[in-house]
């Protein structure tokens, strides 16, 4: 089982059959060795379509980091899967560049953050 790891701001890197594989034991283990993190962000490619490698590294991960998970789907859509119940903040939907905002914890206003622990809409 392998992650394929994409730069999302580089169209380039968005091929399925491009980036850098890695798995998810050895990116859990280089997270972890960062002792003063307090999360981790998975993000594009859209983690939603490597649900099993991405349940595996967070299984691989302590339990006391904050874990956001950005994707183009909207929630309502993955809310139901394994790796959405892991997450505690999902921003959901897609990027839309005439929608661009600045300053947020999302890029555009069509998007939302999810606070998928405490059951609820954090920010919209």
């Amino acid at each position: 089982m392998r992650i394929i790891v994409l730069v999302v701001k580089n169209p380039e890197t968005w091929d399925f059959n491009g980036g850098e594989e890695i798995t998810p034991e050895e990116l859990a283990e280089d997270i972890i060795k960062h002792k003063y993190i307090d999360g981790v962000t998975l993000s594009g490619g859209d983690p939603f379509y490597q649900q099993e490698e991405c349940v595996s590294l967070l299984n691989l991960l302590p339990e006391h980091l904050d874990i956001w998970i950005y994707t183009g789907f909207e929630y309502d859509e993955i809310k139901d899967t394994q790796l959405a119940r892991m997450a505690d903040y999902i921003v959901d939907g897609k990027f839309e560049q005439d929608k661009l905002v600045t300053g947020k914890m999302y890029g555009s206003s069509n998007q939302r953050i999810i606070n998928v622990k405490n059951g609820g809409l954090y920010y919209e």
